[in-house]
């Protein structure tokens, strides 16, 4: 499910927990607090990526590693800092005129979370932290828990709904807000298949790595690995301005989720976050690289 870095919460055991946006995140367009704005130099360079006219040195991604958990955590904190979606998850009304700072406690949960992602999920990265992404495998490609598997998803389950009962009021609303409409959606709409597809958790970049076309890298090897497999891959956005990002990789928005329209402590109008589908393209592209994912 969507949410955002200062809202945070765990990883969870489970495709549908609340964490952050499927965004590239980076520099940003204040007027619209978007922390996931995607430069037109990104634009150009994943035109150029894709077209094949593009003939700098490539870029490789791996795994992040435990050591890079501290940066990969700033990279989230910086990445999101205007992201209008996680000052809504994070309770605040749309009229504050700087961004939240990360307390102890948020950095905290962070290098759980992280942990987690490392240990039980996709979890790519470039620039040694400074851009990455996790990914949600599918439910039906993934093999059968071990005992330390489970032992691992067991507490960090229990983490996250202590985690998630020390919320105030309003960020829980929200949160199950989102929760339920995007459920609506995904019943409607993707219900058949998603237990076989990726699910694109997370993707940022810090903004002083942004335009070096980090985040089109680690959203291509995803593609190209769901590819591998026959796979479709899917996401939810913070935002329409991602749209034309994800569009240069093969999404295509099936379904919207409005936000804050009808909530009284929110000033900033209401937020749409589009949910987005990537069909199983049979595309060969850095299939060597993919399959070592």
């Amino acid at each position: 499910m969507i949410s955002s870095a200062p809202g945070l919460v765990l990883g969870g055991s489970e495709r549908g927990d609340y964490m952050c946006p499927s965004l590239e995140a980076g520099h940003v367009r204040r007027n619209e607090l978007a922390g996931c704005t995607t430069t037109e130099a990104d634009e150009k360079r994943d035109s150029h990526s894709l077209s094949g006219s593009y003939t700098t040195k490539p870029l490789i991604p791996s795994p992040l590693t435990y050591k890079q958990i501290p940066t990969a955590s700033t990279t989230i904190f910086e990445a999101f800092k205007y992201d209008t979606l996680s000052w809504y998850t994070s309770g605040r009304d749309g009229t504050e005129t700087s961004p939240p700072k990360p307390t102890r406690t948020d950095r905290f949960v962070f290098y759980l979370m992280f942990w987690y992602f490392i240990t039980r999920r996709i979890t790519l990265q470039l620039a040694s932290g400074h851009s990455l992404i996790v990914v949600y495998p599918p439910k039906n490609g993934s093999k059968k828990r071990n005992l330390l598997e489970w032992l691992i998803d067991t507490i960090f389950s229990a983490l996250e709904k202590l985690l998630g009962a020390m919320r105030s009021d309003i960020v829980k609303r929200r949160i199950e807000e989102i929760r339920v409409k995007e459920g609506v959606i995904v019943e409607a709409h993707l219900k058949d298949k998603i237990d076989d597809m990726y699910y694109v958790h997370l993707l940022a970049t810090d903004p002083e790595y942004q335009g070096q076309g980090h985040g089109g890298t680690l959203l291509g090897i995803i593609g190209d690995k769901a590819d591998a497999e026959g796979r479709d891959a899917w996401l939810t956005s913070s935002g329409p301005h991602n749209i034309p990002f994800y569009h240069l990789h093969g999404y295509e928005t099936v379904a919207e989720i409005i936000l804050g329209d009808d909530d009284p402590t929110w000033q900033k109008g209401e937020l749409v976050c589009p949910v987005m589908l990537r069909k199983y393209k049979g595309s060969k592209l850095n299939r060597t690289i993919a399959e070592k994912v």
